[in-house]
């Protein structure tokens, strides 16, 4: 026989034997109760709830697992490499690479006239409302938008309720996202009805998009092109074309119809528009000016000055006037570095010493709420008080603040902090020890029933994290690496470092150690504890308030136990009694024990 042909021959008995060892395991661990559990740790464990339909599954330890719920919500990780999300009550499906470097995404959102109405009739309920609501709002902020547009407050928004907000944005749409930061960023975003939205980048290089509304954009940095959008926003406009920047360039508003012209930028400007002229050759001179053309009650057109703004040999000099429509005009004056002014007829301030664009000394007064701020060697002295205001620095050993209720003291910046922050629907106190201590504590009004939530989070990094929800669960895990709070990051990399995890609900209790080397679990029909791979015993309980269905047997408590995945151990269950050897062979011990409920049961029946 040649070597080929022998090497194919033992590649396939290992094949062969493999797939028999996690046929074994398998039989070993699921029991025949109701709820469906497979355990060998670490090459794989499931477990199947039949009255909820809810699946998990996971293998290699903490590096693979999947979650499969009837609602639809389907959730894979393959950490810390790969994750894959879809979440029919965000309408979205969403891919991690690396997180947070790789990301894909896609969401279709059916629109307002639905906004989570799952029954059709014309009204959505706060809890319809919430299903919709933007991803990672809290939900103090969808109460309070709901109870907004619920103009009625009959607990419910109608169509005409709907109407008297509803905005393009928020009409039917689909989003497609992908990205890989800083490098490669791409968002297509579809709205009905024809309207599309579409931006990209390839960094530093390569920007584009386009809109049925705004139109299309492209430039290629720093040859030539235009750009839209957010980065147009940067240089004061909505649009910034230019050619092998910063030799040319021009900045739009397009909405304003204003133009602005560089040559180079920033130094030669000039430009012109509705209400707008601007020119200059910095350093030495530039003047903008800005302004509303009206008519009188007689009909004659009349211009009404906004602003007026000169800068001679930049930085030195500047003075502003702006705001010059409004009630209280304001008027700058800027001899830098030596003093700043601004004035209006209700505040006024005056400041000294300038380094780069902070003040050592400044003093504010501002009339209308009674308030006056002295700023000494700034940032390290501030002396403050005013209506619902007050506060008092001395950095970085102590800073105290108050501002319509809400407090917030520092000491020894940036080491200790604590917040205390009240809101129409919660009050919330916040502790830190930066980096390593944190603690938020958040207490709900009352419900009119007098039931008080609370949501607490307590991390002390790296160690551990403690966290209790509002509906009494508490959460504990060690070790807890990352001190700030991102769903994505904790899914991805946190099961990689927790070696111990403990769960407790008012009806659950788990707890797993050494990345479920040990696992604990306890529900009202279910108990498991095992030590991998040693041992494993299980119980299925029967809730005590259940009745068994209509002519049929009570089906009990279902007890296994299993030595090395089921090398040796025992099955009790109402219907057979045996010992379990070599991962499959049965001994029966005996008849099961008579039920306890017949009667119960003929009664019943």
């Amino acid at each position: 026989m040649s070597l080929p042909r022998r090497r194919a021959i033992i590649l396939r008995c290992m094949v062969v034997a493999a797939a028999l060892l996690c046929t074994l395991l398998a039989a070993g661990c699921v029991t025949d109760s109701p709820r469906t559990r497979a355990y060998a740790w670490p090459f794989y464990r499931a477990d199947v709830n039949p009255e909820t339909g809810d699946r998990t599954s996971g293998t290699l330890g903490p590096i693979a697992d999947k979650t499969r719920r009837t609602d639809g919500f389907v959730q894979t990780n393959v950490r810390p490499f790969y994750s894959y999300t879809r979440d029919p009550q965000q309408f979205q499906q969403e891919q991690t690479f690396f997180y947070p470097l790789g990301m894909y995404r896609e969401r279709e959102r059916p629109g307002p006239e639905w906004w989570g109405d799952a029954n059709n009739d014309g009204k959505v309920t706060l809890e319809e409302f919430k299903i919709n609501a933007v991803e990672g709002a809290k939900d103090a902020e969808v109460e309070a938008a709901f109870r907004k547009i619920d103009t009625s407050g009959d607990g419910f928004i109608d169509l005409e309720e709907y109407k008297a907000v509803a905005d393009w944005e928020r009409s039917p749409r689909l989003e497609r996202r992908a990205q890989f930061p800083p490098i490669f960023w791409w968002n297509d975003v579809s709205y009905a009805p024809g309207h599309r939205e579409l931006d990209y980048f390839f960094f530093p290089l390569v920007f584009g998009g386009n809109s049925t509304i705004e139109g299309s954009h492209f430039a290629v940095v720093p040859f030539g092109g235009n750009i839209k959008g957010v980065l147009a926003n940067i240089f004061g406009g909505d649009e910034l074309r230019f050619v092998m920047f910063p030799l040319y360039a021009e900045v739009r508003n397009n909405a304003k119809k204003r133009v602005t012209y560089y040559l180079p930028f920033p130094l030669v400007r000039w430009g012109y528009g509705p209400g707008y002229k601007t020119y200059g050759a910095l350093p030495f001179f530039m003047r903008t000016e800005q302004w509303r053309d009206e008519k009188d009650a007689a009909g004659k057109a009349t211009r009404i000055p906004v602003a007026d703004r000169w800068t001679i040999m930049w930085p030195l000099f500047r003075y502003d006037r702006d705001r010059m429509d409004k009630k209280y005009p304001r008027e700058s004056l800027m001899v830098y570095p030596f003093f700043g002014m601004t004035k209006t007829a209700v505040t006024f301030n005056l400041s000294f010493a300038f380094i780069l664009n902070y003040p050592m000394f400044s003093y504010t007064r501002a009339d209308l709420t009674d308030t006056t701020i002295i700023d000494a060697f700034w940032p390290i002295f501030r002396i403050g008080r005013g209506r619902n205001f007050e506060q008092f620095r001395i950095w970085p050993l102590y800073d105290y603040s108050k501002v319509n209720g809400n407090t917030a003291i520092n000491v020894m910046w940036p080491l200790f902090w604590y917040f205390d922050d009240i809101t129409p629907w919660y009050r919330e106190e916040r502790y830190q020890i930066f980096p390593i201590f944190f603690a938020n504590f958040r207490r709900y009004l009352p419900e009119p029933d007098g039931t008080v939530r609370t949501r607490d989070l307590v991390r002390v990094w790296p160690f551990a994290k403690y966290r209790k929800d509002p509906d009494n669960t508490v959460n504990f895990e060690m070790l807890s690496l990352f001190p700030f709070n991102d769903e994505k990051f904790d899914r991805t990399y946190g099961p990689l470092f927790k070696f111990l995890t403990v769960r407790a609900g008012p009806k659950e209790a788990a707890v797993q150690a050494l990345f479920r080397i040990f696992n604990y679990e306890e529900d009202p029909t279910h108990l498991e504890v095992s030590l991998a791979p040693l041992f494993r015993w299980e119980v299925s309980k029967e809730a005590k308030d259940r009745l068994p269905p209509v002519g049929q047997p009570h089906p009990g408590d279902v007890e296994n136990f299993d030595l090395l995945y089921g090398l040796l151990g025992y099955h009790h269950g109402p219907k057979e009694r045996y010992i379990k050897l070599f991962w499959g062979i049965k001994i029966p011990t005996g008849e099961p024990a008579p039920e306890k409920n017949k009667s119960a049961t003929n009664e019943h029946k």
